[in-house]
């Protein structure tokens, strides 16, 4: 009777299959495998998280430039609706990017603002300004001489403030961004200088950015970074000024031999102390900032009749004066200000 209910346990029951090839084993995971270079790959290219990268990869058939292609397109896709849940976050923070072309005839400037100064050091936000000044200056440069705003009828300067113009330049741009960095990021503004054509080709525009703690530097030797930014109109003629020509050394909180120096120092003062014109518009105002000056109260609008940063013995017309060189136009921003 035992022997009978052993069999019949054996045949109700029966044995327990197990696994025992390896490739069996293998087999019961059945997700294709993501080599490790092409994920690292991705990673490093779109900055997006490893779990989205290789979600990317496995849906392409590990084929990397298929995978960036899908994953820009889902980010722009969820990332207007991210864009939408954080637009109304304050953006206290951000960056100035200013791009100058090699012969310095052109330059551009941008404001793009964050939320956190963690945000506005990060690498794809610095990219991300780097790329948005170039595609203004791009579309600055193509603008009709009718939507131009002339300064001295030399240099000429063009405004972009309209938020569907900045949408045009740059919104695919900032949506992708939003959703890879989790802050509401906003292209605030634009501003491009340039000779008027036919100018003088003594006339250089001079760049000058400066971040609070520590520099930001992006990877275009062509763009400088920082929380504020200004570009100058200079032209310099050395031999206008007998002193120029002398071989000794001179004081350089003075005098400039070099436009590069002479700008930088331009840039430095005008962020420091927040000049709004070049030079006096009437006599009267000219009268007022002389009377500002021998009071001591706030320093003049007018750049020319500030006291040099560097030296305040000298007003900015007498080291111009010195270095043989005059300003013809400036801008100044900085990032966060009121417009």
């Amino acid at each position: 009777m035992s022997f009978i209910r052993s069999i019949f346990r054996t045949i109700r029951i029966g044995p327990i299959p197990m696994a025992t090839n390896r490739n069996a084993i293998r087999n019961i995971h059945t997700s294709p495998i993501v080599f490790e270079s092409d994920l690292a790959k991705l990673r490093k290219k779109t900055g997006y998280a490893f779990a989205l990268c290789r979600k990317a990869l496995e849906q392409n058939g590990q084929d990397v430039i298929k995978a960036e292609k899908w994953l820009r397109a889902e980010a722009a896709k969820q990332g207007w609706e991210k864009a939408d849940r954080v637009k109304s976050r304050t953006t206290g923070q951000g960056l100035i990017g200013i791009y100058t072309d090699p012969n310095r005839l052109q330059a551009t400037m941008v404001e793009v603002k964050c939320e956190t100064d963690f945000v506005a050091r990060n690498e794809h936000f610095i990219r991300l300004v780097s790329e948005l000044v170039k595609k203004m200056n791009n579309y600055t440069t193509n603008l009709q001489a009718s939507q131009q705003q002339q300064s001295n009828g030399v240099v000429e300067k063009i405004w972009i403030t309209d938020e569907e113009r900045l949408k045009e330049i740059g919104d695919h741009l900032v949506v992708e961004m939003i959703q890879k960095l989790g802050e509401n990021i906003r292209f605030v503004r634009g501003c491009l200088m340039r000779i008027s054509n036919g100018r003088s080709t003594a006339i250089r525009l001079l760049p000058y950015a400066h971040a609070v703690a520590g520099k930001i530097e992006s990877n275009d030797p062509d763009i400088v970074l920082g929380k504020y930014g200004t570009i100058v109109a200079v032209t310099q003629s050395p031999e206008s000024n007998p002193l120029m020509n002398e071989d000794e050394e001179m004081d350089t909180t003075q005098v400039s031999k070099n436009i590069d120096e002479l700008g930088s120092r331009l840039g430095q003062h005008i962020i420091g102390l927040s000049p709004k014109i070049v030079a006096p518009l009437s006599t009267e105002n000219q009268k007022q900032s002389l009377e500002e000056q021998v009071t001591g109260d706030e320093e003049p609008e007018a750049l020319l009749k500030q006291k040099f940063i560097f030296n305040e013995d000298i007003t900015v017309e007498q080291f111009l004066n010195n270095s043989g060189a005059s300003v013809l136009d400036f801008v100044r921003i900085e990032c966060g200000e009121e417009q």
